[in-house]
């Protein structure tokens, strides 16, 4: 809890010093968990991956068992009381914990925000490419409005800590409904594009560790 009293400071500060530089600025904020928001004790190291092996089945599935998802949830308590107090895009039922998506219209145009919770299946150690996410979830509830003018997914963690067929998964929806992609973990900065087949392009930025 001390760590997200520390987080509402900063954004707190950070929007107080972006409304002197420009008074008129609309700030929305929106988040996502990262493996850090989890509360994941040593002690409990074993619970935690058991419980993460007992669920992996049924995370991959076009409708997960509700019992199984609350009980990983559970983990991050602390950072959904945050961004319910905290941030203005949030959607804290079951499934909106999982991945949801806003609109957002600015002056004449929509810009759609595409959030996913990559953490939901972290332990206190994690090996890269082999986190598995809800894919068939995102699946189902992202989906491109056809009056969006810019379309932002954001998630915590980039593309190589994921398990490779769920990453392909995650590439096709990721496709399909953004843009732009924002993610961190990696606590440095990077960024580029992939063009498609259709010749449209997706942007991705890796963000660093900010505080």
């Amino acid at each position: 809890p001390g760590e997200f009293e520390i987080a509402a400071q900063f954004l707190h500060q950070l929007k107080s010093r972006l409304t002197a530089r420009v008074p008129s600025a609309r700030i929305i904020v929106a988040a996502v968990p990262g493996n850090h928001d989890c509360y994941l004790p040593k002690t409990g190291e074993d619970h935690r991956r058991s419980q993460v092996e007992a669920s992996i089945k049924t995370v991959s599935a076009e409708e997960p068992d509700e019992y199984f998802i609350k009980g990983l949830l559970s983990a991050q308590d602390d950072y959904w009381k945050f961004a319910i107090s905290h941030t203005d895009l949030v959607d804290d039922t079951v499934n909106g914990k999982l991945c949801s998506q806003f609109k957002i219209v600015v002056s004449d145009r929509v810009v759609q925000v595409n959030l996913m919770n990559s953490a939901l299946l972290s332990q206190h150690e994690e090996d890269r490419a082999n986190l598995r996410l809800p894919v068939q979830v995102f699946k189902n509830r992202l989906s491109l409005g056809p009056d969006v003018s810019l379309s932002i997914s954001i998630l915590h963690h980039p593309s190589f800590w994921i398990e490779p067929s769920t990453m392909t998964s995650l590439r096709q929806i990721l496709n399909r409904v953004s843009d732009l992609v924002i993610t961190g973990h990696e606590h440095f900065t990077s960024s580029f594009s992939q063009i498609q087949s259709t010749g449209e392009t997706l942007s991705f930025y890796e963000s660093p560790a900010l505080y």
